[in-house]
């Protein structure tokens, strides 16, 4: 386990970072692209969970960090552009294809739905999703929610919690698959 506590290099390269990933979208894009950046972010985060280092400056820095790069991420990411409402809609209700005067889209007339290869049941694996997710993947997938929420409930730091609340914010926005997970 690190000591974040003892790391002034530490805090103050993720300020650093912390900077430079509010700097717009070209320079998020280049940080999302970095491997191992969002993993080594998550890994202080967790390491921190649970122990007196939760309000670290450390710990501030890398939330901030991470809710700056899921800033506009469905907007900004391929992943976020190849799905679309319909593939939504898809996701979530059956088959999206189906529009005919019988069936309008999720809402409409109650109808026997197909079960889609790319439907999720809410419990199993999640589709197009590698298991475990790596790199950028991270920033979306659900397993991120859990740090976010320990973070909310355990940490007095307020943008820390200002900063966990704005990143479960970022990945709940818009209308791409994986804000619905």
């Amino acid at each position: 386990k690190i000591q974040l506590h003892s790391s002034q290099v530490l805090r103050n390269a993720t300020g650093c970072l912390r900077n430079v990933s509010s700097a717009g979208e070209e320079a998020r894009r280049r940080m999302r692209e970095c491997d191992g950046l969002t993993d080594a972010l998550l890994y202080v985060i967790q390491s921190a969970l649970g122990s007196s280092e939760i309000d670290s400056k450390t710990v501030e820095n890398c939330v901030c960090i991470l809710r700056n790069l899921s800033y506009r991420l469905a907007a900004e990411t391929s992943q976020g552009q190849q799905m679309g409402t319909d593939e939504l809609d898809g996701l979530l209700c059956g088959d999206a294809n189906g529009k005919d005067a019988e069936s309008s889209g999720c809402w409409g007339k109650k109808k026997k739905k197909k079960k889609s290869q790319d439907q999720w049941d809410g419990v199993g694996p999640l589709p197009d999703c590698a298991e475990p997710p790596k790199g950028i993947q991270m920033l979306w997938h659900p397993s991120i929610v859990k740090p976010y929420l320990t973070l909310l409930s355990e940490c007095s730091n307020p943008d820390t919690l200002e900063g966990a609340a704005g990143a479960l914010q970022n990945l709940a926005a818009g209308s791409w698959k994986w804000s619905v997970y």
